[in-house]
């Protein structure tokens, strides 16, 4: 019987939206991202620990599969540094973005309802 993957709720749904979209990294869930990058980090140490117990190959073809495949840990773990150092920069970013423009937003919504509650006759309660 064949092993089916078990992937948290809604991935597969929003793996079926994107895939018919042009993806920016703001349309990726955080919480995905980070949870992906986690695990491709426990992935590639698994892996390593399994070349690591294993004995040094006498066959030259051996040792170039091995050879091999610590080249490709080596890039995906430095395009996994990358991406997380994105991620850490975009998460800085969201927190020190300003919300003056929101707030003005809001106090101008404020002020356009107190203004037609005041032109309605509507007796003001905060008084």
């Amino acid at each position: 019987m064949p092993h089916k993957a078990q992937f948290a709720p809604g991935v597969l749904e929003a793996w079926a939206r994107k895939k018919y979209c042009e993806l920016k990294p703001e349309d990726i869930d955080e919480d995905w991202m980070d949870l992906m990058v986690k695990r491709l980090f426990r992935e590639l140490d698994r892996h390593l620990n399994i070349i690591e117990k294993t004995d040094v190959p006498a066959d030259p073809a051996e040792k170039a599969q091995v050879a091999r495949a610590l080249a490709s840990m080596e890039r995906s773990l430095g395009r996994l540094t990358r991406i997380e150092k994105e991620r850490g920069a975009l998460r800085e970013h969201k927190v020190d973005e300003p919300n003056d423009n929101k707030r003005a937003i809001l106090e101008r919504r404020l002020d356009q309802l107190s203004a037609a509650e005041r032109a309605a006759g509507v007796p003001d309660e905060s008084k």
